[in-house]
């Protein structure tokens, strides 16, 4: 999936599923169930893109993957109340030429309180699409 396509992507149910299937291991069996190595459970869409206390499940996984949330009022007299969401990474083994400062700032949505879960889900998927790689023992990226 490219970033115009996140971008694009409405709250709802597509977009809660593909956090189930990026973050939670979670992937549809085909008869309306969702499964993962361990365990079946029934379809239920989990409303991380309209939910802050489910979106917060994604931040949580995030911080696993070292990924922080930030969330700054961006909001000029006169204008709708607004919000600059996104993540930043944070990994002290990785060195400053492995970081790209830009990273950051690709991140970032611009939305109303409203639109925060939704928010906190696409920058989710564009972290974990552009995120930074570290380099094995053998010199290779993973």
């Amino acid at each position: 999936m490219t970033r115009d396509e996140i971008l694009a992507l409405k709250p709802g149910p597509k977009l809660n599923r593909l956090i189930s299937e990026t973050f939670f291991g979670w992937m549809s069996d085909g008869k309306y169930s969702w499964i993962n190595e361990d365990y079946k459970a029934p379809d239920v869409d989990t409303p991380y893109s309209t939910d802050i206390s489910a979106a917060w499940q994604v931040v949580r996984k995030m911080e696993q993957l070292n990924w922080y949330l930030t969330i700054d009022p961006n909001t000029a007299e006169g204008y709708e109340q607004r919000y600059s969401v996104g993540f930043v990474y944070d990994d002290s083994t990785l060195s400053d030429e492995e970081l790209n400062p830009l990273t950051y700032y690709q991140h970032y949505i611009a939305c109303s309180p409203d639109e925060i879960p939704a928010a906190i889900c696409k920058t989710a998927l564009l972290a974990n699409l552009e995120k930074p790689k570290k380099e094995d023992s053998d010199g290779t990226k993973n």
